[in-house]
C-alpha cells in the first residue's frame, strides 16, 4: 500500500506539506530521538538536529517521511543508528504541548549568570534561571521550565539524593508535585460545610455504618463499603465512592491539571497526587465522622448453586458519613478471629462482609476469572529515605475482601450503563497472545499442566475460554513451579486498555467492566462518574 492510499491514523491528517501525525518525543542519550504515535506503532525517526527543537516529552507535531536518514532539504543528511534503521523520518513541525514542566538540576554562577545545569541529560542545558540569589553555587535544584526553552523559574531546593531519583523519574513522564497557581486557587474556594441546598437534593445515607478499609499508612480514603445478610440468606452490599466531579467541574483549571496528570503517582516515600489536597486528602477523603458527598451503589445478592447472583442494583448520589477507619491488618485479626475489634454495626457488618466476600470470590472463579498469586513487594527505607530491602508483601483475605467489592461495584456501573445503551469509558481485556501463550503451555505442559488446551493454526485458542485457563492456573496452585509458571502466564495475557466500545474483560470473565472507584487517582473514573452523575440527572437511576 503507498503512503497515499494508507488509511488515516487517529491523531494525525493529511495537509499539503504531506503526512502529519501527533506523538510524544523520547530523545536518547546520544541526542538523537523518537516520536510515539498517539494512534500507536511504529516510532518514528528523529534526527538530532530535528530533536533539539523540543523536549524530551513533548508532545508534538511532526511531518512523516519515509525512509530513516533522509535529507531535511538544507540540512544535509543525517546517518540513522541501527536501532532506527527501516524506520520513516518525521520532522517536527510544531510542539503542541510542553509535557515536562520541572527539571532538577545543579545551580552553576559563574561569569555574572545564573544557571542550572540539569541532571537529566536528555533535557538540553544550561537553563538560565531566576529566583537563585539565596542558593549557593552547587545546590540541588528544582526548576519550572519556561514557554521559552532554556529558561525557568527556581521553585526550591533538593535535600535527599533519593528523593531526587524519584522526582527525577517523574518529571521526565511529565509530572509534578507542585500544582499550578489557578488550581490551588481553585481549590482554596471550595467550601468546608456541604451547602444546604446540595445535601437536601441527595440521598441521606449518615446512618449507614459505612466503614473505609485501607493499609495503615494510606492518606486519603475515597471508598467506604457496608453489608448485611438479611433474614432469607440475601446480601447487601453498598459500595460508596467519594464524590470528586462534584468538586473537580469540566473545564476548571483542577480539571486541565487532572487531565494532564491522568493518574496519581506513588513512590515508596513519595505521592505524587492527580488532585490538589484539599482534595485528595480533605474535601474527597472520607474521614470517619465527617459528612461526605459521595456516589453510592447499593447492590443485592442471593445465593445461586454454588455462588451469588447479583439481583438488583441501584446507584445514587448521596451524602455520607464513615463510621470507622480501619485497616487491613486489623480486619484481618478481625476475620481470622485473633481480635474482635469491632462492636455494634460495624461489627456486624464485618461478619456479614467476610461471609460476602467469600462467595463473592468462590461465584468468580466458577465463572472462570483467572486468579493468579503473583508476590508483591514493598520497599523498606533507611532513614534518609534510601532503599534498603525489599519485602514480600502478603496478600491477605482483607485485601482480596476490598479487591471483591470494587470489582462489584465496577461490574455493576459498567451493566448500569450496558442496560441504558449510554455511552461510557469500558476498562476491556482481549484474551491472551497467541504466540506468547504457546511458550506458557511449552513449560507449563512440562510440569504437567494445560495438557487440554490446544492453539488453533492460526495462533487463536481451540476452544481457549478464560473458564479453561483459570482452572489451569488453579491447578498450579501449591506446585514448586507456580511462581514462574504464573509470571509466564501473566506475560501472556494482554494488555488492558480503556475504549468506549464494550469487549468484555477476558481475566474477569466478565462480559462489561469499568473502572469506577477511584475518581481521586484515575481521570478515567473521574469521566465515568461525570457520565454517570449527567445520567442520573436525566433520570436513569432507575
Amino acid at each position: 500500500m503507498t503512503q497515499k492510499n494508507m488509511p488515516l491514523l487517529i491523531g494525525s491528517h493529511e495537509g499539503r506539506q504531506g503526512r502529519f501525525q501527533l506523538g510524544t518525543l523520547r530523545v536518547r542519550r546520544d541526542g538523537n530521538a523518537l516520536i510515539r504515535p498517539l494512534a500507536g506503532p511504529p516510532d518514528l525517526f528523529v534526527p538530532r538536529d530535528e530533536a533539539q527543537k523540543a523536549l524530551d516529552g513533548d508532545l508534538v507535531r511532526v511531518e512523516v517521511i519515509s525512509g530513516a536518514g533522509r535529507r531535511f532539504g538544507h540540512r544535509g543528511p543525517s546517518e540513522a543508528p541501527d536501532v532506527f534503521r527501516g524506520r520513516d523520518t518525521a520532522r517536527i513541525v510544531e510542539v503542541m504541548e510542553r509535557r515536562r514542566q520541572v527539571v532538577i538540576g545543579v545551580l552553576d554562577k559563574r561569569d555574572g549568570k545564573t544557571a542550572v545545569i540539569p541532571r537529566d541529560r536528555r533535557v538540553p542545558g544550561p537553563v538560565a534561571v531566576r529566583g537563585a540569589s539565596r542558593f549557593r553555587q552547587g545546590t540541588l535544584l528544582k526548576v519550572a521550565l519556561g514557554q521559552e526553552k532554556g529558561k525557568g523559574t527556581v521553585i526550591g531546593a533538593l535535600e535527599g539524593e533519593s528523593q531526587a531519583v524519584e522526582l527525577e523519574a517523574a518529571y521526565a513522564q511529565g509530572f509534578s508535585d507542585v500544582f499550578p497557581r489557578s488550581a490551588l486557587r481553585e481549590a482554596q474556594s471550595l467550601p468546608d460545610a456541604i451547602p444546604a441546598e446540595e445535601r437536601a437534593r441527595r440521598t441521606d445515607l449518615t446512618e449507614l455504618p459505612l466503614v473505609t478499609i485501607d493499609g495503615a499508612d494510606a492518606r486519603d480514603f475515597d471508598d467506604a463499603v457496608f453489608a448485611e445478610k438479611r433474614s432469607d440468606g440475601s446480601f447487601r452490599l453498598v459500595v460508596a465512592i467519594a464524590d470528586v466531579a462534584h468538586f473537580v467541574p469540566r473545564g476548571s483549571a483542577i480539571d486541565a491539571e487532572a487531565l494532564r496528570r491522568g493518574t496519581s503517582v506513588y513512590f515508596p516515600a513519595l505521592v505524587l497526587p492527580m488532585l490538589p489536597v484539599r482534595l485528595s486528602n480533605g474535601l474527597c477523603s472520607l474521614n470517619p465522622g465527617e459528612d461526605r458527598l459521595a456516589v453510592a451503589v447499593s447492590m443485592a445478592f442471593v445465593p445461586s448453586g454454588d455462588g451469588l447472583c447479583r439481583t438488583s442494583v441501584r446507584i445514587e448520589e448521596a451524602v455520607i458519613r464513615s463510621a470507622a477507619r480501619c485497616t487491613y491488618g486489623e480486619v484481618e485479626s478481625f476475620v481470622s478471629g485473633e481480635e474482635d475489634l469491632f462492636q455494634g454495626a460495624v461489627r456486624r457488618s464485618m461478619e456479614a462482609m467476610k461471609e460476602l466476600a467469600g462467595a463473592m470470590i468462590r461465584t468468580r472463579l466458577l465463572r472462570g476469572a483467572i486468579d493468579l498469586e503473583i508476590p508483591e513487594t514493598a520497599a523498606v527505607l533507611d532513614a534518609e529515605g534510601r532503599p534498603e530491602r525489599l519485602l514480600l508483601r502478603q496478600r491477605l483475605f482483607s485485601n482480596r475482601m476490598i479487591e471483591e467489592f470494587m470489582l462489584a461495584a465496577n461490574e455493576a456501573v459498567a451493566q448500569w450503563f450496558e442496560e441504558r445503551g449510554l455511552p461510557t469509558i469500558y476498562r476491556v481485556h482481549a484474551p491472551p497472545n497467541a504466540r506468547k501463550l504457546s511458550d506458557f503451555l511449552k513449560v507449563a505442559r512440562l510440569h504437567g499442566f494445560g495438557l487440554d488446551l490446544e492453539l488453533a493454526p492460526e495462533g487463536r485458542g481451540a476452544g481457549l475460554t478464560s473458564e479453561r485457563l483459570a482452572k489451569t492456573a488453579a491447578a498450579m496452585k501449591g506446585h514448586p513451579a507456580e511462581r514462574p509458571l504464573n509470571q509466564l502466564l501473566l506475560r501472556a495475557m494482554s494488555q488492558a486498555f480503556y475504549s468506549p466500545d464494550n469487549v468484555g474483560h477476558f481475566g474477569l470473565a466478565s462480559e462489561a467492566y469499568l473502572h469506577f472507584t477511584s475518581p481521586i487517582r484515575r481521570y478515567p473514573d473521574l469521566e465515568v462518574h461525570r457520565q454517570l452523575k449527567a445520567a442520573l440527572a436525566d433520570g436513569g437511576c432507575r
